[in-house]
């Protein structure tokens, strides 16, 4: 079985929105190692397609690695493009289904009340557009 890397360490509304990726990846028969803060790491406990990894100098025990970072090598091209942040990553992955797919792993016991709820995050603080989280929830109501 491949394996691949996926980088990306910076917030977690950018990790949540780039999951799609690493899905499409496991579904091709890839195991996904995805690389980010340690901080961000219990959050896949939710996915079973991707397993969360630190970043180390081993890079070379991967068949391909994908650095989904924009700041701050690629900040200003994706300023120049015109694009909205996430069209601009997923140019490069045209076709990948962009659905968010949560997965608890085994070993999580989610309650019906909540695998029957909607998860609702606010994102977007360190961005230019600020979706203020009281905002979020009513207009998910």
């Amino acid at each position: 079985m491949p394996r691949l890397l996926i980088i990306n360490h910076f917030r977690l509304g950018d990790i949540v929105h780039t999951l799609p990726i690493a899905y499409h990846y496991h579904q091709l028969g890839w195991s996904v190692d995805y690389e980010c803060a340690d901080q961000y790491h219990s959050l896949f406990d939710l996915v079973n397609y991707a397993r969360p990894v630190l970043a180390d100098d081993r890079r070379s025990d991967y068949d391909d690695a994908v650095n989904l970072q924009v700041w701050p090598d690629r900040f200003v091209e994706w300023q120049e493009s015109g694009m909205k942040l996430f069209d601009f990553v997923y140019r490069r992955f045209a076709g990948v289904d962009r659905t968010i797919r949560l997965a608890p792993a085994p070993h999580i016991d989610v309650p019906e009340s909540v695998s029957s709820s909607t998860l609702v995050f606010p994102c977007g603080h360190s961005s230019t557009t600020n979706h203020h989280p009281k905002l979020v929830q009513a207009t998910a109501e």
